[in-house]
């Protein structure tokens, strides 16, 4: 998960420092002074956070500031045990329903949501599988089912699903024919005023560009929904990689999960994905600033 420089100051100066408070109304738990490893002081904080918390004032900005301090607890945990954290948490509020769905309803908001800049793909998994631990009501079996095929499906790490697509000159060729260091894989709507704002962004984006240069970098542009690729409706440079998807077997099969237009996949040489599903350019933009010394 990525933060502002601001706000990650602040909490690591809290970790260090027991006194501080961020509020008022909530005093974060005392770590005992025998305990000097970081790491084991980020556990005993993420363990002992809601302890003096009874109930969430819904109504009170200041519990937003919270769970976000919570959130970047538990993305320097191993994942192996943020489900628990995550389970503890809804636990401890179960009792009070209100809490219980303002907390599920943040951690969607911050965690799953792909536009958040903490969205996390493992600590969503996290989230889903503890909320369904937790209470069968909330997420039954089939919906669990449902939830997990979305988010395991290419997941960051592994290798890309291949599929065939037809280009803009009429060529068939596959996503792993195409030989690159790195390839951006947009897949967008037409008529979509987001995918336009994007590939102007990134036409005018001086990182992509001088790494284009050095041919280690390609940009393919996929229209999952149509069976042609009109030149005329989005204007790209000839050295994209510009195709529909003929078959429609993207969206029927649902190879990709793609919840919004564009959405954005970073690949590495071997195929494996880096970055997914990122629609929003400044979190694109973040992703490349990776590639600057490149």
């Amino acid at each position: 998960m990525k933060h502002t420089i601001w706000y990650i100051t602040l909490l690591s100066l809290y970790l260090f420092t027991i006194n501080n408070t961020f509020s008022q109304s909530y005093c974060y738990p005392s770590i005992p002074d025998s305990i000097t490893d970081r790491n084991q002081r980020i556990e005993y904080c993420a363990q002992h956070f809601w302890d003096n918390t009874k109930a969430i004032d819904t109504n009170n900005n200041q519990e937003k500031k919270m769970i976000l301090d919570y959130i970047y607890l538990l993305s320097n945990l191993p994942y192996e045990t943020v489900e628990n954290e995550i389970y503890s948490t809804l636990n401890h509020f179960k009792n009070d329903i209100y809490s219980y769905n303002y907390i599920i309803q943040s951690f969607y908001h911050f965690i799953v949501n792909q536009d958040s800049p903490f969205y996390d793909e493992e600590t969503s998994i996290c989230l889903v599988k503890a909320i369904h631990r937790n209470n069968n009501e909330t997420i039954d079996d089939e919906l669990f089912e449902q939830l997990m095929e979305k988010l395991t499906i290419n997941r960051v790490g592994e290798k890309a699903t291949n599929f065939s697509f037809v280009t803009d000159i009429n060529d068939t060729i596959e996503l792993f024919d195409i030989n690159s260091d790195y390839i951006i894989l947009a897949f967008i709507n037409p008529e979509c005023s987001r995918c336009h704002a994007m590939i102007d962004s990134l036409i005018s984006n001086n990182t992509l560009n001088n790494t284009l240069k050095k041919d280690k970098f390609k940009i393919i542009i996929i229209n999952p929904i149509d069976n042609q690729f009109n030149n005329n409706q989005i204007t790209m440079p000839n050295k994209w990689i510009k195709g529909y998807d003929y078959s429609g077997a993207i969206v029927a099969k649902k190879l990709y999960e793609i919840r919004s237009f564009p959405s954005v996949y970073i690949l590495d040489k071997e195929k494996k994905i880096i970055a997914k599903e990122i629609s929003n350019y400044s979190i694109i933009k973040k992703k490349l600033s990776y590639f600057q010394n490149y």
